[in-house]
């Protein structure tokens, strides 16, 4: 059996379905070239609007803020940009390839299943690790425990936002189309993986590290691929990415990703290239581990 058949099962079959109506190249061309000018309109958007209420400085003010995610607001700010994401691929599926935007998520409750399958094997993990290598590691308070709990609800809906929109384009829209269209995973499972690691790097705040971050961001994006493949849905592959997001964003930030909304941040900051490569590939390990735990439970 070939290797494009062997990785090719039931459920991604029916989740690809419906890509295949429209699996020309030119359409995926067309659909993308929309989706990333929708979303860079709607960032112009809410800037342009800041801008007219604030003036030009207060614009160029929450620019900087929403990119070093400076406190809570900027921070709730960054995260809802990532809806102009999911309006581009809405328009993109209804304009170009005449589906719905469910169709990149899977059946309903398949998909709320194995988010909430792969959010608590994620959580319950990162927390246990958290209880065995907080101990060793210099962290220091953030945002004070009131603040913190009264931005919780609207922070876990924006983090479900964010990760969901990254998901539905890139383990749905994407991945999808090139399955549509190519037979061979090396394509449809591993370029969307790449471009996912490439959308994550960022050397002018990571310094030595960028190449390092955006290679363990494409690892997390072929383990999400590969979720995807045997669920036949997002919800694996989102559960996971919305467990791990949490803990980095609300539970212990690293200083210079993004720590405004932190209850904790580390002494290190992103940039601090030996300590920072020690830390990576100890939660790439356990990142490896949880996917693996998910995996089990979810083709059960």
């Amino acid at each position: 059996m070939s290797l494009s058949r062997s990785l090719w099962t039931p459920e991604f079959d029916h989740f690809t379905e419906p890509a295949r109506r429209r699996a020309g190249l030119g359409w995926f061309v067309l659909g993308c070239v929309l989706v990333i000018g929708i979303y860079a309109a709607s960032l112009m958007g809410i800037f342009g609007a800041i801008g007219l209420i604030g003036g030009e400085g207060a614009a160029a003010q929450w620019l900087l803020r929403v990119q070093t995610a400076a406190g809570p607001t900027a921070t709730l700010l960054l995260l809802a940009t990532f809806g102009g994401l999911v309006l581009g691929l809405w328009a993109c599926l209804r304009l170009v390839h005449r589906r719905p935007l469910g169709s990149v998520i899977g059946a309903w409750e398949p998909t709320s299943r194995d988010f909430r399958r792969a959010s608590v094997i994620t959580l319950a993990g990162m927390g246990l690790s958290l209880l065995l290598f907080l101990p060793g590691m210099e962290i220091l308070p953030n945002l004070p425990l009131g603040i913190w709990v009264s931005f919780l609800p609207l922070a876990l809906l924006m983090i479900a936002l964010q990760t969901g929109a990254e998901e539905m384009l890139f383990r749905g829209y994407l991945q999808q189309q090139l399955a549509a269209r190519f037979s061979s995973p090396l394509v449809w499972m591993l370029l969307p993986s790449v471009l996912f690691g490439a959308a994550h790097y960022d050397p002018t705040t990571a310094g030595d590290t960028a190449l390092q971050v955006a290679l363990a961001a494409g690892i997390f994006g072929l383990m999400a691929a590969d979720l995807t493949r045997l669920t036949g849905n997002i919800g694996a592959a989102w559960g996971m990415h919305f467990a791990n997001n949490c803990m980095a964003i609300l539970g212990v930030s690293v200083q210079g990703t993004i720590p405004g909304l932190s209850l904790y941040t580390t002494e290190l900051a992103i940039s601090d290239t030996a300590e920072i490569s020690v830390l990576l590939w100890q939660d790439m390990a356990l990142t490896l581990l949880f996917y693996l735990a998910i995996r089990w439970v979810v083709t059960r």
